[in-house]
């Protein structure tokens, strides 16, 4: 993967973005390969657009200035980080942050679409490699990481009942079926894992041989 200037670790919230991301920074740190890591939380997030608090996506001119900001974000990043030598290890890109809230609020399928390919586009130059959670339960993986993170992070997510619950793991579990797709019609290298019983240790294995680190020495 020495070509390769960004790994994206994407998913719905509480798929384990974070822990993966972070698995994958300290293996490249034991490499010895220089690396960049920037969580969805990260104060220093280059990409970070504060996407839950945009009102609606549902107009013309709503979802256009989005796009454009969105763009030109990415465009700067790649401008400032592709003649790094770095690898850039990120959450949250693209699913999470903007594809998923960008459809939640409005924006008409075929622009988020649009515009989900043309942050691949504006990345292809860093030669990017994609890790995808799937979570084949939706409305389990909500429940569970609400039982995590508590009351008040359920709260925030708008979880009051089971309705709440049922209602979120349709969207996404629609978004996720709707992204699924996208990412294999594009030539970006990716691991598209399908998660069910949170079986770890597996996963990271898979991770490594994806991403080559057990071929890696420098």
């Amino acid at each position: 993967m020495h070509n390769n200037k960004i790994i994206i670790v994407d998913g719905m919230p509480g798929s384990g973005k974070s822990t993966t991301a972070s698995f994958i920074a300290e293996q490249l740190s034991s490499l010895h390969i220089n690396n960049k890591l920037f969580l969805e939380t990260s104060s220093d997030n280059p990409l970070f657009i504060n996407t839950p608090a945009l009102h609606s996506l549902s107009s013309e001119k709503d979802s256009e200035e989005f796009s454009s900001r969105v763009i030109s974000l990415y465009l700067n990043f790649v401008e400032e980080y592709k003649e790094k030598e770095t690898v850039i290890i990120i959450e949250s890109l693209i699913y999470q942050g903007i594809f998923s809230v960008a459809l939640f609020k409005g924006m008409k399928v075929n622009q988020v679409i649009a515009l989900a390919q043309r942050i691949i586009e504006i990345l292809d130059v860093m030669n990017p490699m994609f890790i995808f959670y799937v979570q084949k339960d939706a409305e389990k993986n909500w429940r569970r990481i609400c039982d995590i993170r508590g009351m008040e992070f359920a709260k925030i997510c708008g979880l009051h009942t089971d309705v709440d619950f049922q209602k979120a793991a349709q969207g996404w579990t629609y978004t996720q079926s709707l992204f699924k797709g996208l990412l294999q019609s594009w030539k970006t290298p990716s691991m598209i894992i399908e998660n069910v019983d949170y079986a770890w240790d597996d996963y990271y294995r898979d991770i490594r041989s994806f991403l080559k680190l057990d071929q890696s020495v420098k």
